[in-house]
């Protein structure tokens, strides 16, 4: 009976053992799952935060382009104005559309620049990203040489490169969360 004892003593610990190994196999599984499956999660954030900031720019820009030909327009404006009639009023008003249009092509700089940034950040949609850049280029060098209006219809190709570029990022986004 004593030997009986032992026996199923010896049992018992073996598969105490046994279902701790299984029960450590399950706990590391259930980890790893996890693991991935948060990883998918902060990934589609990231990218559903950098969506939101590039489309803000995207739409910041074209703003910013339709308020840069007012900006001109009302200069050239102003500018006619002084030039009849050497009015110190309108020469004060003239200085001040300046330091406003200077303010104004600085901000827009520093966006083109960080949507340039931005199109390269992932390096995922290299053709697109490409396109973009260029596209930026070509406005910049436009906007500085006075042809708003080629501007204005290149922010239009802009908008569709950049809607591209958003249609590409949703479906990762898409995809890591599924």
């Amino acid at each position: 009976m004593v030997l009986y004892d032992c026996m199923v003593l010896a049992n018992w610990e073996l598969m105490l053992g046994i279902g701790n190994i299984i029960l450590a196999i399950a706990v590391v599984g259930v980890t790893i799952y996890n693991n991935k499956r948060n990883r998918r999660v902060h990934l589609a954030d990231k990218r559903k935060d950098w969506l939101v900031e590039f489309r803000s720019k995207v739409a910041e820009l074209t703003a910013m382009l339709t308020m840069m030909k007012y900006e001109n327009t009302v200069f050239k404006n102003k500018m006619e104005s002084f030039r009849t009639d050497k009015d110190v009023k309108i020469g004060y008003e003239l200085l001040e559309e300046i330091q406003s249009y200077n303010k104004t092509t600085s901000r827009y700089l520093t966006l083109i620049n960080e949507l340039t940034l931005l199109s390269f950040e992932d390096g995922d949609d290299v053709v697109s990203s490409t396109n973009m850049g260029a596209l930026l280029d070509e406005l910049l060098a436009m906007q500085t040489s006075g042809e708003d209006e080629k501007a204005s219809k290149l922010a239009v190709k802009i908008m569709s490169v950049a809607n591209t570029i958003i249609a590409a990022k949703w479906e990762k986004i898409k995809d890591l969360k599924g």
